[in-house]
């Protein structure tokens, strides 16, 4: 993952709570040591869940000392031997299009069961949504992400290259109308062209050879 630029890190630590007077040093801090927008959320995140007093003076302390990097390293390393054994206990878990709505994307018959394998790691294989995440952007809300929330199903993306950033429930309800039996024509995404099937003006011209 690329570092973040200098003003986006500042950004990032006034979101967090830090104070204008050391936001700087702070961020600077964090730019030589190739810090990611990620790594300010994971340790934002770690601090919050800590249950300390102040969490954003325990956040402030993990920059300044120098721990920030190793915590991070923590995370990163035990979220991937948690999904790793989800998985494993998640082999097997069927799918359908017919399962497939906002919040289950993929379809999985036991969405609970897979829900855990969500990650927004960016640029690696996203197990629940079967797709990998994009690299990390900022979304109509302001927020930034790096997950496709559209569905990565085969029946739903048609002709796309991969699943859309944003939900589209027109291409989910096609997609489920035509496998049970629907008009492929209302269930194609990209209908063909109207000239697709007019007679070719230039067949007979040099007759058979």
């Amino acid at each position: 993952m690329r570092k973040a630029p200098l003003p986006r890190l500042e950004s990032a630590l006034q979101s967090a709570g830090v104070s204008s007077s050391i936001r700087h040093e702070l961020a600077l801090k964090l730019y030589r040591n190739h810090a990611t927008l990620d790594d300010i959320t994971l340790l934002e995140c770690k601090a919050m869940d800590s249950g300390a007093d102040n969490p954003v003076g325990l956040f402030v302390s993990w920059i300044r000392g120098g721990d920030w990097k190793r915590i991070v390293e923590d995370i990163r390393s035990k979220a991937q031997q948690d999904r790793e054994e989800r998985e494993r206990s998640g082999k097997g878990t069927s799918s359908s299009i017919r399962f497939v709505e906002r919040s289950n994307p993929y379809g999985w018959s036991d969405p609970e069961r897979m829900r855990g394998l969500d990650h927004a790691d960016p640029g690696q294989w996203n197990s629940f949504r079967q797709c990998y995440n994009g690299q990390l952007e900022r979304r109509a809300d302001g927020s930034y992400d790096c997950r496709y929330y559209g569905s990565a199903r085969p029946e739903v993306m048609g002709d796309a290259p991969g699943p859309t950033a944003e939900w589209d429930q027109s291409a989910v309800t096609q997609a489920k109308q035509f496998s049970e039996g629907a008009s492929p024509l209302r269930a194609v995404p990209h209908p063909p062209s109207p000239t697709d099937n007019e007679p070719d003006p230039l067949e007979g011209i040099f007759g058979e050879e």
